[in-house]
C-alpha cells in the first residue's frame, strides 16, 4: 500500500494516496514489517499527510518514525554497521533527513 500511496501522490491523487498511506501505517502499526518496509510506509505517510492537510497526523508519523530509526539504531553495537543502517539505505537516509529538518 505505501508503493501505491506513492504512485497516487505522483498522480495527483491527494485523497486516494491518504487513503492507502493510513492503511499501510495501520497495518504496520498492527503487526510490523521488516526494517525497509517500515520506512517506506513512514515516508509514504508522511507525504500524503501533509499533501492532504494533514499536519497533525504527518508530524506523529515523523516523530514516531524517528523513535523507531533511532531506537532500532542504538541496538546495532557496531558502529560502522550503525552507520550503514542510516545512511545507506535511501529510506532511512530519508528518515534520518526528516527528522532533523522535520520535513520529508
Amino acid at each position: 500500500r505505501a508503493i501505491a500511496a506513492r504512485a497516487a501522490l505522483a498522480e495527483g491523487d491527494v485523497e486516494r494516496a491518504f487513503a492507502y498511506a493510513s492503511e499501510a501505517l495501520d497495518r504496520l502499526r498492527r503487526a510490523g514489517g521488516i526494517d525497509e518496509d517500515r520506512a517506506e510506509t513512514y515516508l509514504a505517510f508522511i507525504a500524503a499527510a501533509k499533501a492532504a492537510g494533514h499536519q497533525e497526523q504527518a508530524e506523529r508519523a515523523r516523530t514516531e518514525a524517528r523513535s523507531w530509526l533511532e531506537a532500532t539504531a542504538r541496538r546495532i553495537e557496531d558502529t560502522g554497521l550503525r552507520a550503514s543502517f542510516l545512511s545507506n539505505i535511501p529510506a532511512h537516509r530519508a528518515l534520518a533527513r526528516a527528522a532533523v529538518a522535520q520535513t520529508v
